[in-house]
């Protein structure tokens, strides 16, 4: 019988997270290699990584193929940490440093960061289908965690578009800003629409990184590190 006191996340196949995971990995060492390593593009490449390496963690829940940590719990360690680096990013770009949101971000990373590493039973995964796994959270751990994750995501838009509509931001800042906010949608409107035609999946807490993510990481890659290395000013 299924604990009705969980929360659920799904996410795709081993073949797709392998393949993602590769993908990633290799932008983020391309990118490394051909640009130079602002700050806002070393965030940006710690992003890469970090979705890189989930994949890999998923990969080696349904698979085994590399013993050694708790995968799933070093996957949520991992994911943990790009809320906080979505909005670090949007002050790299424009230059504002918002040292009190960014701190707040990243002490409730840390929470739960060190929730996830050091606390054995905070999650585990139920099953390795052929289309997805099945992670299992304590309920009020996985809403707590679920406001965390998307109020991060949705309060790195806003600032964004917030930033994006003065008149005073650059053309080269703005086309950085409008990509990032495109970025951060990609996997979070998916998302909405299947909870939209599926219900029940709005218990579950969604990974960013299950397909969707690596449109983001073409983004990052392909498009917002080349920009900020034909860098403005103020685009660092």
């Amino acid at each position: 019988m299924k604990n009705k006191q969980s929360e659920t996340l799904y996410c795709f196949s081993p073949p797709v997270m392998i393949v993602t995971f590769l993908i990633e990995i290799g932008l983020a060492a391309y990118s490394a290699w051909r640009f130079r390593l602002t700050k806002l593009n070393r965030l940006a490449i710690l992003t890469l990584v970090l979705l890189a390496t989930f994949q890999l963690a998923e990969f080696n829940i349904c698979q085994g193929t590399f013993p050694g940590p708790d995968w799933a719990r070093l996957g949520f360690v991992v994911i943990t940490l790009l809320p906080p680096l979505g909005l670090h990013m949007v002050t790299a770009i424009t230059g504002r440093k918002r040292t009190n949101i960014l701190l707040l971000s990243y002490v409730l990373a840390g929470l739960f960061v060190t929730f996830f590493a050091f606390f054995p039973n905070s999650v585990f995964h139920e099953l390795c289908g052929g289309n997805y796994i099945i992670f299992r959270l304590d309920l009020l751990a996985g809403r707590l965690y679920g406001l965390y994750y998307y109020g991060l995501l949705i309060l790195s838009i806003g600032l964004a578009a917030y930033e994006y509509r003065l008149p005073k931001t650059k053309a080269l800042i703005k086309q950085t800003l409008r990509w990032h906010i495109l970025g951060m949608l990609v996997f979070m409107v998916p998302t909405a629409i299947v909870n939209t035609i599926d219900p029940s999946t709005i218990a579950g807490i969604p990974s960013i990184l299950c397909g969707f993510a690596v449109l983001y990481a073409l983004i990052l890659a392909l498009v917002i590190i080349p920009a900020n290395s034909r860098k403005s000013p103020r685009l660092s």
